[in-house]
């Protein structure tokens, strides 16, 4: 492996995966982060010790950052360095298995900061109506009870949508019930137009991510739900979220409209 100069500011597992992956590759210099030591030319990041205080902080609500507890977490983060020096000196991170996990770590990480971030900006100049409150409010006066069935082809979901008798005891094919649930407990958007499209005893197919929904509605039950003043807030709550979903499923939709992708068959190398 080559020598090189590692940059702290990545992180533990970028490290080992970026020199494992890039062979130190050269990079635009930058201006180097301020740091609280440096190990053998690696520079520990005051950005590693902050994020290092937070975590301890979040997992000891009594924790106080005093000059003894930031000399104990920088012998800490010293101490690690060594060891992780000392694994990439030994090939360790160069194992299949250690750079899988690391991988996996690290788009983890990287997509739940994108999200967000994706959360705050989607959220921007989503209201909700009084009118919108309303409308939702009279859709809880029922319970409805689905059937359902998933197939990766339009023609499975609608050839059994047509075979589906009107009453209850499904032919086998189905796979699973959902229900009794009221219009805000529902999570899946091919659910919540089901509930608003469909009869009792009525089935369609719903398209989501994919997959074919084959859908049947068995029935729907009156209840009484709370009233409105108790629960107007969690309403708006509810309906801020699925617009937000709306607004992630079309921003996804259109990245993918213009990103070149190919699902290879097995035969292709999948």
């Amino acid at each position: 492996m080559p020598a090189c100069r590692r940059r702290s500011a990545a992180g533990t597992a970028l490290l080992a995966l970026s020199l494992i992956a890039a062979g130190c590759s050269k990079t635009p210099s930058r201006p180097e982060e301020p740091a609280v030591a440096v190990v053998d030319g690696d520079r520990i990041g005051r950005k590693d010790l902050q994020y290092e205080l937070q975590v301890r902080s979040k997992q000891d609500p009594a924790f106080q950052a005093t000059p003894a507890a930031l000399t104990e977490q920088i012998e800490i983060l010293i101490d690690r360095r060594l060891l992780i020096q000392e694994a990439v000196r030994r090939k360790l991170a160069e194992e299949d298995e250690f750079v899988l996990t690391i991988r996996n770590f690290w788009e983890q990480t990287l997509v739940r900061r994108l999200m967000e971030e994706l959360s705050y900006e989607l959220s921007q100049g989503i209201a909700v109506s009084d009118a919108e409150i309303a409308a939702f409010y009279a859709k809880l006066s029922v319970q409805a009870t689905f059937e359902i069935a998933r197939r990766t082809t339009r023609q499975e979901a609608e050839a059994l949508v047509q075979s589906a008798p009107a009453a209850a005891g499904a032919p086998a094919g189905w796979d699973e019930t959902a229900g009794p649930v009221t219009y805000d407990r529902l999570t899946s958007p091919f659910l919540e137009r089901a509930f608003d499209e469909l009869e009792p005893g009525g089935a369609s197919v719903f398209e989501q991510n994919g997959i074919f929904y084959a859908v049947r509605l068995l029935s729907k039950e009156a209840v009484t739900p709370p009233e409105l003043t108790r629960i107007s807030s969690a309403i708006k709550r509810v309906i801020t979220q699925r617009k937000q979903r709306a607004a992630f499923a079309e921003w996804i939709r259109q990245k993918r409209s213009r990103a070149k992708i190919r699902v290879l068959t097995e035969k292709e190398g999948l």
